[in-house]
């Protein structure tokens, strides 16, 4: 195989290549330096994902219990793009290629203790913690599946990132198509707050009045009858930082309708409260936060997300509502 590398040597591939080329691929097959995951251990299970407009690049490792800068290889993966695909943007070819890789491997990724991703892209951290409110964005969905996974998110240098050759891959004859697509309904199980739904009703019912009720009223009509104590916005999961901003919107609210300092708080405080309210402004019962590079930015409080889940209902159909759902609510 060498031999076909020199300067000026005719290229010539016949049956000793073609040993040579099988030896090494038994080689590698049969190498020690690939190995099972051990899920009984704590050791960090590494996958690395880079991509391109052509491939998906990933491979799987696991560091050595007694070192970790040594990592025992299990799988390398490489997975081509079709044309559609091809044409993403690089942050939306970033959070796919990674949706792919997670997808492919998630049967060897159940009962990993400690999953650690290696990225090159420092946005997609951004991208996971901040879904899109759009409910036509099909990155929501891709998010949804990718925290499916419990891991921990690193920035690896492009220069250092491993699955850099992999991505290169073309499309080569008597690869494997792509398999069918039933990712989505396993999110929706999971992620379907149905739970919560539920619990909003005597019956197990799906919460969907006649064709003319919008979902919005049905849902508000359920926690008025419920009682105080029942299943609302607020309980949904959130962070302690997007509560305490929506308290803040709630006082820049009241203090637009108003106009009336905030009790018990100092000067200083209301002066940098009032900075903050002025770069707002309130217009049929709606708060917009101004921008002067662009159109106002509609800000999403409790009942806009129920009127935003009202027409997602409405484009999306009973399956897909539940996953969208929660990908706004978050």
């Amino acid at each position: 195989m060498v031999k076909l590398t020199w300067k000026g040597a005719p290229f010539e591939f016949g049956e000793s290549q073609v040993t040579a080329q099988e030896d090494l691929k038994d080689a590698l097959i049969h190498s020690p330096a690939l190995r099972a995951i051990d899920y009984t251990s704590d050791s960090p299970v590494i996958l690395a994902v880079d991509t391109s407009h052509i491939a998906v690049g990933f491979f799987l490792c696991q560091c050595d219990p007694t070192n970790p800068k040594i990592r025992h290889y299990n799988r390398f993966g490489s997975i081509t793009l079709n044309d559609r695909e091809a044409r993403f943007s690089q942050p939306k070819l970033e959070i796919y290629g990674l949706f792919r890789a997670l997808r492919s491997l998630r049967l060897y990724l159940l009962g990993v203790r400690n999953l650690v991703i290696e990225v090159d892209a420092r946005y997609i951290k951004g991208m996971l913690s901040n879904p899109d409110i759009q409910p036509s964005a099909s990155i929501n969905r891709w998010i949804l599946s990718i925290l499916t996974f419990h891991f921990t998110l690193i920035h690896i240098k492009g220069t250092l990132h491993g699955p850099d050759g992999l991505l290169r891959r073309p499309p080569q004859p008597g690869d494997l198509e792509e398999e069918e697509d039933d990712f989505e309904d396993w999110v929706n199980r999971l992620y379907g707050f149905l739970h919560i739904v539920h619990n909003l009703f005597p019956s197990a019912t799906l919460p969907v009045g006649p064709p003319h009720q919008p979902l919005i009223a049905t849902l508000a009509n359920a926690q008025i009858l419920s009682g105080e104590d029942s299943n609302t916005y607020s309980k949904v999961p959130r962070t302690k930082k997007a509560q305490d901003e929506d308290q803040k919107l709630a006082a820049v609210r009241i203090w637009h309708r108003d106009l009336v300092r905030p009790e018990g708080i100092s000067d200083s405080t209301y002066k940098k409260f009032f900075q903050y309210a002025t770069q707002f402004f309130v217009d049929s019962d709606r708060m917009w936060k101004k921008n002067t590079h662009g159109s106002h930015q509609l800000v999403i409080g409790p009942m806009d997300h129920l009127r935003i889940l009202s027409q997602i209902h409405d484009n999306l159909g009973h399956r897909r509502f539940y996953a969208t759902r929660a990908a706004i609510l978050q």
